[in-house]
C-alpha cells in the first residue's frame, strides 16, 4: 500500500499561496494524486472555506482513512459521505 503524507504538501499550504484562489477548484495538487477522478473535489472545496474563514487549512481525518476512503472510491466509484462529513 501507498504511503500516505501526513501533513499537507507544500502547495497547499496558504502561506506558498500567492493570492486567495476564488474558488476551491484553483487548488491544484489535490492532495498529492491530481488524477482527475474528481475524488478530491469536496475536501478542495472544505479546505478553501476555512481558508477563506482565515482558518488554518485542515482535513480531520487520519491520513490512513483518507487513503483507505480514496481507493474504495475508486474500485467502487462510490464516495463515503461519512469521510466527507468528518473531514
Amino acid at each position: 500500500m501507498q504511503s500516505v503524507p501526513t501533513t499537507l504538501p507544500d502547495t497547499l499550504s496558504p502561506a506558498n499561496w500567492p493570492e486567495i484562489p476564488p474558488v476551491a477548484s484553483l487548488i491544484s495538487e489535490c492532495l498529492g494524486a491530481g488524477t482527475g477522478c474528481q475524488w478530491c473535489v469536496p475536501f478542495l472545496k472544505h479546505l478553501h472555506a476555512q481558508h477563506k474563514r482565515g482558518e488554518e487549512p485542515d482535513l480531520k481525518v487520519s491520513p490512513e482513512r483518507y487513503q483507505n476512503a480514496r481507493l474504495k472510491f475508486h474500485a467502487t466509484e462510490e464516495r463515503d459521505p461519512s469521510v466527507v462529513d468528518d473531514a
